[in-house]
């Protein structure tokens, strides 16, 4: 680094990062945030770093900040769970902090604060609590758990960037206390605003319209949410600084031009802006770009110079301060990394849109460089939480933010016009417009080919190195543009070349990973250059919540061949969610006719996307390289029985001397015929057939395989595992593993090795 930026420059960043007062002031706070809630180790070396950055200057204020931070580590950390909320039911005293918000299921859910700390509370349908009111609850604890799959996000983590300690399921409640008058002023005028917009918008675009300006999510479709995430345009449907900065602009144009004093102007703005930042729920976004306007208001009253690194810095510490829990939220880390990109790359943008002759190319480089530096900046977040990105999302970001700033504008046109109801009906009307053009624009984007770039899993040390180069290259391109592009191409080669290459684990080796899906069966083979997935889960949220993010985080951009045992929809279910959202290269399944409704429904889907379905027949040899083949053992031809279980694929996975059986939900007469016509399989790893169960499960196909290691994949119901069938296994000495238990199951087959079983909710080989 040294070598390629000069004494002289390294001494200049140093005074830049030392010298700024926002910087002096918010370093600390975020690093003392980062070490309580998210990485001990990664926080003090940055704060280590920063210090050292900054040890020749100052040194008064960094004795006190010094001193000030063992306290601010205190200060910040999250309060524990009591001991009366571990078992049963109890009584639980609060204020009711969130505007309520509807769950999956139908019912609601929302925040309180006691003096316990703070609670989500989830309700069945009816009536909610009033914001701010003060109620007693009849509760019961969920537990929060860890994430059972690899790639998948845990709740116990989505809790505490919350701010919440535990998850409560309301019995009953009953309000002690009103709502402030405040308080109920900000909930009727929210109710107005939403009155408004329903009185005004056409029907097909409210629900956009509601989320792009009241922060109102519960009524976008599914399928939309999904494809603004896919062409990642997902930040429009959150209120960010372009809403505070639209409305803000909204209000000061008429002021100014009524000639009112410049400053009286800003206050009204400002004091509306305010307002504004409850009524929407107090998104992270929101108000952050309302810190930077509080921020803002000094300079201008002050008549000082306006430093917008400075206000970002004092932002930033402020809603640490406010609320510490928001380093670990996601909005939070999206939000603030996009601003600082804006801020930092602002002045290189202009002076590279200055060597254009034409005005609008030069605009256009700008936009597109500007995009580009937010997707940098936002890459090593998002490669270590959602493991996606949209490449599409630098080009998108060029033809939705105006229509979307267009649409913003149209609807709060509509509020501030609704006394006349002719004029707000046309802005409605124009603000509908906007929105179903954006939709269809968002739609375009997510159905060309790539639009959902996988990022594999990498090492953390990688990824600060990547923020140090990022921030690196931005501070010396503020003056040499030539070395803007060589750097930036060669962080980006860096990141691909150097980048483990996670899904080739093992040189001719294979790696299977057992997802917990609940009560079914989904397992991710992963060979030298080919991916197979057997069965998808029994839903379409199984796609989503499990099996997209464990293939992301792999970096895995392809499957394929989609291997469905059966037409039971505990093994088939998930496949609706994954053929939309996954390139397959075919669909394989048992000879069967079935009729079931659902299983003819995913037929006719794969059918009008182009998929190629094909039926598997015994002895079919799906994969072969080196020493590693997958081979189809069942259904036998020759069996007469009526249930789809017998007739489901089995599949045998051979990796020098290891081997592993797939066995679907094979009952007893299936087990039989499975013996006597391919005796070779014994002594495989064994997938256990239907889910473990004591009733299809026979002693002597178990006793006759005899494997080592044994996975049950099932949910926590009744007789799923069987007790007869785990003790059996015990006696013959199998390390059995159950995902309702242990998490996903990762068994790893080096070439010349033996292999290794893993546990997700257990680092150590459980072999």
């Amino acid at each position: 680094m040294l070598a390629v930026m000069g004494f002289k420059e390294w001494n200049s960043l140093r005074n830049y990062a030392g010298l700024n007062r926002g910087v002096l002031l918010a370093a600390p706070i975020f690093w003392a945030s980062f070490t309580v809630f998210l990485n001990p180790v990664y926080g003090l070396a940055g704060f280590t770093v920063h210090f050292l950055f900054c040890l020749p200057y100052r040194k008064r204020v960094w004795v006190a900040i010094w001193i000030a931070y063992p306290l601010l580590c205190i200060l910040f950390r999250p309060p524990q769970t009591t001991e009366e909320m571990r078992e049963g039911i109890s009584f639980k005293t609060g204020r009711v902090s969130s505007f309520s918000t509807t769950t999956a299921n139908g019912g609601h859910a929302f925040f309180i604060d006691t003096q316990d700390g703070i609670f989500r509370v989830t309700t069945k349908r009816g009536r909610v609590p009033h914001s701010g009111s003060t109620v007693l609850l009849l509760a019961r604890k969920i537990s929060s758990k860890a994430a059972d799959n690899p790639g998948e996000p845990s709740s116990r983590y989505i809790l505490k960037s919350q701010g919440a300690i535990a998850t409560l399921e309301a019995e009953s409640w009953s309000e002690l206390r009103p709502p402030p008058a405040w308080n109920r002023i900000l909930e009727n005028l929210r109710h107005r605003l939403e009155n408004i917009l329903a009185a005004y918008i056409p029907s097909p675009a409210l629900p956009l319209m509601q989320a792009a300006l009241l922060n109102i999510t519960d009524n976008v479709p599914e399928t939309t949410r999904q494809e603004f995430v896919r062409s990642g345009m997902q930040h429009i449907l959150a209120i960010s600084g372009q809403h505070i900065g639209l409305l803000a602009t909204f209000l000061l144009l008429p002021a100014l031009c009524l000639r009112l004093p410049r400053k009286f102007a800003f206050a009204i703005a400002a004091i509306t802006t305010a307002a504004y930042i409850p009524v929407t729920g107090s998104p992270v976004s929101v108000v952050r770009a309302g810190l930077m306007m509080a921020c803002l208001l000094p300079p201008i009253f002050l008549e000082r110079p306006f430093s917008a690194l400075n206000s970002f810095c004092l932002a930033a510490a402020v809603d640490l301060l406010l609320s510490p829990f928001h380093v670990m939220s996601l909005g939070f880390q999206l939000s603030y990394a996009a601003t600082l990109a804006l801020i930092l790359c602002s002045a290189p943008a202009r002076e590279i849109a200055r060597h254009f002759k034409q005005r609008w190319m030069g605009g256009i480089t700008q936009l597109i460089f500007i995009s580009g530096m937010v997707t940098m900046f936002t890459y090593p977040i998002l490669a270590i939480t959602t493991h996606a990105m949209s490449p599409w999302s630098v080009v998108g970001n060029l033809i939705t933010v105006p229509v979307s700033g267009a649409m913003l504008v149209s609807g709060i046109c509509t509020w501030a016009l609704s006394p006349l109801p002719l004029l707000a009906n046309a802005a409605g009307y124009c603000a509908g417009a906007c929105a179903l053009m954006l939709e269809g624009l968002v739609h375009f984007l997510a159905s060309l080919p790539g639009t959902l770039w996988p990022i594999a899993e990498c090492h953390a040390l990688w990824l600060v190195v990547l923020c140090v180069g990022i921030l690196t290259v931005t501070f010396l391109f503020r003056k040499h543009q030539w070395r803007l592009g060589f750097l930036l191409f060669a962080l980006l080669a860096g990141a691909e070349i150097f980048r483990p290459d996670l899904c080739k684990p093992f040189p001719g080796g294979a790696r299977v990973t057992f997802l917990s899906v609940g009560h079914g069966d989904a397992a991710v083979v992963e060979l030298p250059g080919k991916v197979f997935l057997i069965d998808a889960g029994p839903s379409p949220q199984t796609a989503s919540h499990a099996i997209l993010p464990f293939l992301r985080s792999r970096g895995i951009r392809r499957i394929d061949a989609l291997l469905l045992t059966h037409p039971d929809m505990d093994h088939y279910g998930g496949a609706f969610g994954l053929l939309g959202n996954m390139p397959v290269g075919f669909i394989l399944s048992p000879h069967l006719r079935s009729t079931d409704a659902p299983w003819m429904c995913l037929k006719e889907m794969a059918r009008s996307r182009n998929f190629q379905w094909k039926e598997g027949r015994a002895g079919d040899l799906l994969y072969r390289q080196g020493d590693v083949a997958l081979r189809i053992l069942g259904p036998d031809s020759t069996l007469d029985s009526a249930s789809d279980n017998n007739h489901s694929l089995v599949c045998l996975l051979q990796i020098g001397q290891n081997k592993a059986l797939f066995t679907g939900d094979i009952e007893g007469p299936a087990q039989h015929a499975l013996a006597s016509t391919w005796p070779y399989w014994r002594g495989a790893w064994l997938k256990a057939p239907h889910h473990g169960s004591d009733r299809t499960t026979l002693p002597c196909f178990l006793t006759a395989a005899n494997p080592p290691q044994s996975i049950i994949s099932s949910g926590r119901r009744p007789g799923f595992p069987g007790r007869h069938t785990l003790e059996l296994l015990s006696t013959l000495s199998a390390n059995v593993n159950i995902t309702a238990r242990n998490g996903a199951i990762m068994w790893e087959f080096p070439s010349s090795k033996p292999g290794r079983a893993y546990s997700q909710k257990s680092e150590h080989v459980v072999n």
